[in-house]
């Protein structure tokens, strides 16, 4: 008797806590996802796209507002996440897929540690790609090792920066990157003008119909996930001739696995942390977010919070001569950003 009773005393507490774990995520002020790149690039549609359906399945139904917070290759937004912006679940970020790399080859002006984020979720992988202008005089890397290309990304801390500088150490390319631009949005601009001879961070599940109306070449696919319609584009992998080679390009690379990501600071609530990657998980399914993304072509490959936990977590795992390796190319793609 006195068993069932404590059994049922129990159950009711665990109710309860439960009940009040519901009550402490529950927010009925508008939330603020951050987005650490001027309007208009694939981070700002993914997170518009977030903004409008997500609200509607964290507890409370609050507004998401996005607001724009661009600065050193979303450098700025992720330190500001991490050291001063509120840290009670009603804040989160989308910065730079390839930060937790810069943050292991030790970039001088990274304050966090990205391990120490709380990971809320994926939206989609990242399926960048290399692309020239027809009259840059470049249809592969062949061309690029005998002459230079200048390149534009958005920042130097930028994973296209981060890409390109392995991509000139490993496979001895002479691509000279343009920085200062504050998103793929502007890089784009410039290679219609023909400042700049290409581009690398254009997602061709975004951007792939404006590749196809400028007559764009691609030169490479940076993930080794083969890409509908870009079969016969090689993967960065693909382009290694020694096991090293391979291994230093998977590390570059990896950030395509973090993909669009939301993040939200360390120290958050636990509580309030499962609430928003319920209600991102929630999200990823919604009828409605999913007929939007079709519509706006946008594409939808989720990751959940704990697993990207996880992946960001297990980055450092290359040898001391290769991690040596790697900040020679990183340090090559901040010093040779003009």
């Amino acid at each position: 008797m006195r068993s069932a009773s404590l059994t049922a005393l129990l159950a009711l507490a665990m109710s309860l806590l439960a009940s009040l774990s519901f009550a402490q995520a529950r927010t009925d002020k508008p939330l603020i996802l951050y987005v650490g790149y001027a309007p208009g690039g694939g981070y700002d549609g993914y997170a518009r796209l977030i903004s409008r359906h997500m609200g509607r399945h964290v507890p409370g139904n609050p507004t998401i507002i996005v607001q724009h917070r661009p600065g050193a290759g979303s450098v700025a937004l992720a330190n500001d996440l991490y050291t001063t912006l509120p840290r009670d679940g009603s804040v989160f970020g989308m910065f730079s897929n390839s930060l937790h790399l810069w943050e292991v080859l030790g970039q001088e002006n990274i304050r966090f540690m990205s391990a120490r984020f709380n990971w809320i979720g994926r939206v989609t992988d990242a399926d960048d790609v290399m692309v020239m202008r027809p009259d840059a005089g470049s249809s592969s890397l062949t061309d690029a090792r005998a002459r230079e290309f200048t390149i534009g990304v958005p920042g130097a801390t930028s994973s296209p920066a981060l890409t390109i500088g392995a991509v000139n150490i490993v496979l001895g390319t002479k691509f000279r990157m343009i920085t200062g631009y504050t998103g793929s949005a502007e890089t784009r601009l410039a290679v219609e003008r023909g400042e700049i001879d290409g581009t690398q961070g254009i997602l061709w599940s975004v951007d792939g119909a404006w590749v196809r109306k400028n007559g764009l070449k691609v030169i490479y696919r940076v993930s080794a996930t083969p890409i509908v319609r870009l079969e016969a584009v090689p993967a960065l992998e693909q382009l290694a001739e020694t096991s090293e080679q391979k291994t230093l390009l998977r590390f570059f690379t990896s950030f395509t696995d973090v993909g669009r990501a939301v993040t939200a600071p360390p120290g958050v609530p636990p509580e309030r942390v499962r609430a928003l990657r319920g209600a991102f998980g929630a999200t990823m399914t919604d009828g409605g977010f999913v007929a939007e993304a079709e519509k706006s072509g946008l594409r939808i490959a989720p990751l959940d919070g704990e697993r990207l936990q996880e992946l960001v977590t297990a980055t450092a795992s290359l040898s001391e001569e290769q991690k040596r390796m790697a900040r020679v190319a990183a340090g090559v793609a901040s010093s040779t950003a003009k």
